[in-house]
This record gives structure tokens, C-alpha cells and sequence, in this order.
């Protein structure tokens, strides 16, 4: 299978036009057989209005409009299950708009496609590095996903990263148990779920950009309360047995 055709792309976005603006002819030039998916929580710039008049020339980019703010998670989850149907692909992608995600690295992560692997794109391993990010912010993240891998006990670094590729049985099984978490949390109880379901995992070094454009969607508050969840999280799998 070409590296360039059989995926899915999932971008969830909140206020990111002029992000989008760059970002979609970049990956259109990349990958012109994907499929790109657009699920924008209500936002204020317009953003929709732009994927509308893009998608118009671009058949392949397609916008899932959601009305209110309702989480990145979420926003993944129903990105996913568009994308199932319409897509109809091998593999589906996550990644954010912000260029945080640099389009130039999917294809490490394509390099290591398989059908029972979740491919995810970390900061924290050999090779990896992160660009203009907060010394506090790069602190805080190490150590919530310390905490995440000593409650889930799975051999991750990187938990909360969403730069992700998972194949066709993972998207359908995240789909069918339908994650409880709405915030940047999903990505946890989504990793987890497919640790119950026997699936493996590969971490690629990435190159992670602090944004540039626009404002960071979750607060510091917000950023520590989320790691209540996943005490939460591990409960209420506890004894699940897998699909």
C-alpha cells in the first residue's frame, strides 16, 4: 500500500481559520488521495464558512459542524465515525491544526502502520524534541504522563499527544465503545480501551510546535482537573473484558 493513499485525516478544530488556511493545501500536496475530515466545534472566525468554499474544489476535505464547543475528544470520536463511513479507508490519522503536528512527519508515522498497532507520534523519546514550548508546560506534561502510565499500566511515554494513526478494527472498536471523556482525556481512555483489546503500540519520535497562530484551547485548571479522569477511567474498564 503507497504511503500517500488509504488514509484518513481527522483534525478537530475550535477557532483555527487561519491555521486551516496553510495547513489543508499543505496536506493536500502531501497526501492528494487522503481523505481529510474537518470537525469544528461552532467557531467564532468563520472557520466552517472557509472549509465550506474549500471543499467545493477539494471533494476529498470534508466539514462535520458541530454546534457548540463540545471537546477535542468528542470532536475525534465523531471525526472518526464520519470518517468510517464516508473514508472508507485502512487508516485514520489525528492530528491537530495548529501545526503543533508537523504535516512533514505523518510519514514516520505511515512507516509504521499495521493493523493491530496504534501509531503515536511522542515527545519523549529518543530523537524527539519540542519548539518554543513553555519550560513549566514541557514539566507539567512529563509528569501527567508519568502519572497516566503508572494508573493504566501501559508502556507509553507520550499519552497526550494527539498525533495518532489507527488502523480500521481500532477506529471501529473506539467508535463502538463510544469514550465517556470529551477533553484532551479521550485520547487516554481511547489508548486504554485498545489495551484491553490486545492492541500493540509504537511511539515515533516527533518534532512538537508550540502554536504559533491562535490561542492554546486548554487551561492550566483545566489541564490538572483532567487528570482526576483517569482514576475514573481505570474504574469504570476495571474486570471489561475485550470485544
Amino acid at each position: 500500500m503507497p504511503l500517500n493513499n488509504r488514509f484518513s485525516i481527522i483534525i478537530p478544530t475550535y477557532n483555527e481559520k487561519e491555521n486551516l488556511i496553510t495547513l489543508l493545501p499543505v496536506l493536500k500536496n502531501l497526501y492528494p488521495a487522503s481523505n481529510i475530515f474537518i470537525v469544528d466545534d461552532n467557531s467564532q472566525d468563520k472557520t466552517s464558512d472557509f472549509i465550506k468554499k474549500f471543499s467545493r474544489k477539494n471533494k476529498n476535505v470534508h466539514l462535520l459542524q458541530r454546534h457548540s464547543k463540545l471537546g477535542r475528544g468528542s470532536a475525534v470520536i465523531d471525526g472518526l465515525k464520519k470518517a468510517l463511513i464516508i473514508g472508507k479507508t485502512d487508516y485514520y490519522l489525528e492530528m491537530d491544526a495548529d501545526f503543533s503536528h508537523v504535516p512533514g512527519e505523518i510519514k514516520r508515522l505511515l512507516v509504521k502502520k499495521d493493523p493491530h498497532t496504534l501509531v503515536i507520534g511522542s515527545r519523549y523519546i529518543p530523537g524527539a524534541r519540542t519548539v518554543n514550548w513553555p519550560h513549566w508546560r514541557q514539566i507539567l506534561s512529563i509528569l501527567a504522563n508519568f502519572y497516566i502510565r503508572t494508573i493504566l499500566k501501559i508502556p507509553l511515554h507520550d499519552f497526550t499527544n494527539g498525533f495518532r494513526l489507527y488502523p480500521k478494527y481500532a477506529a471501529e472498536i473506539i467508535v463502538m465503545t463510544n469514550p465517556a471523556e470529551k477533553g484532551y482525556t479521550t485520547l487516554s481512555e481511547t489508548a486504554y480501551i485498545l489495551f484491553l483489546n490486545g492492541f500493540k503500540f509504537v511511539e515515533v519520535p516527533t518534532t512538537f510546535v508550540n502554536r504559533k497562530l491562535g490561542k492554546t484551547k486548554i487551561s492550566l485548571k483545566e489541564y490538572l482537573q483532567s487528570l482526576t479522569s483517569i482514576i475514573r477511567i481505570k474504574q469504570n474498564y476495571h474486570g471489561s473484558k475485550m470485544l
